[in-house]
């Protein structure tokens, strides 16, 4: 088992059931695990100061805050705006801060990133949420080049179908069919989410950075029906 103990996590963002399950994983490993919100619109200086203020991070999960579904061209400014400053803004400010605090403190940590496999597979109503967290993944890989001589790590987990608040009225109205289009057969629980975000924080990964590890069942190998969100059928 994965050994966390006298490590202090920080987590930030998600929905409740998806940032309980990565929570509940940590401290079953021992590590002491925090949460931090942050004010919408976000605000580069009070989350540097709000970060500023623990004591220690060894590692630093990043989730998003904004989720909506719908059709890219009833999309508004105002969408878009918000999807691009909670889920991408909001995330740089925190990994900024993050990585500083480290430095600061000489600690070897890790940054992880929850995204979406929808910036890789195209799925109908994702465009201002995908759009939003694809643009983290270079700045992921390249916070991996710049602070890899600090011993920081950085790395990103893209999501497919998990049981949470955002997933549940997909689920609820197609959870046979999505369950179809997944070569594993399930929907996960949000605590495969934080295995590997356990995995990605421990010294099992000491050699892993600017990595984008997919934790769908195998749901981005099939192909997205074109007028729909979900996986086709076999």
């Amino acid at each position: 088992m994965i050994d966390h103990h006298d490590k202090h996590i920080l987590i930030s963002g998600g929905p409740p059931a998806l940032t309980g399950g990565i929570s509940q994983q940590f401290a079953a490993a021992g590590a002491m695990v925090h949460t931090l919100e942050t004010a919408t619109p976000p605000d580069q200086q009070a989350i540097a100061e709000q970060i500023a203020a623990f004591e220690r991070i060894d590692t630093l999960v990043i989730l998003p805050t904004w989720h909506q579904l719908g059709e890219f061209l009833n999309t508004s400014p105002t969408d878009w705006d918000a999807a691009i400053a909670s889920n991408y803004e909001r995330a740089v400010y925190l990994a900024q801060a993050g990585a500083q605090h480290m430095i600061d403190h000489n600690v070897a940590g890790s940054i992880v990133f929850v995204s979406t496999i929808a910036i890789q597979m195209p799925l109908l109503q994702t465009s201002a949420f995908a759009t939003s967290l694809a643009a983290l993944h270079p700045f992921a890989k390249m916070l991996a080049v710049e602070c890899g001589s600090y011993g920081i790590r950085a790395n990103t987990v893209m999501l497919g179908w998990i049981e949470h608040e955002w997933s549940q009225p997909q689920l609820q109205a197609d959870r046979k069919f999505i369950e179809a289009g997944i070569p594993l057969g399930k929907i996960a629980q949000p605590e495969a989410v934080g295995d590997v975000c356990c995995f990605l924080a421990s010294p099992l990964a000491a050699y892993i950075t600017g990595a984008m590890i997919p934790v769908d069942g195998g749901y981005s190998l099939t192909q997205s029906e074109g007028d729909s969100p979900y996986p086709a059928t076999p």
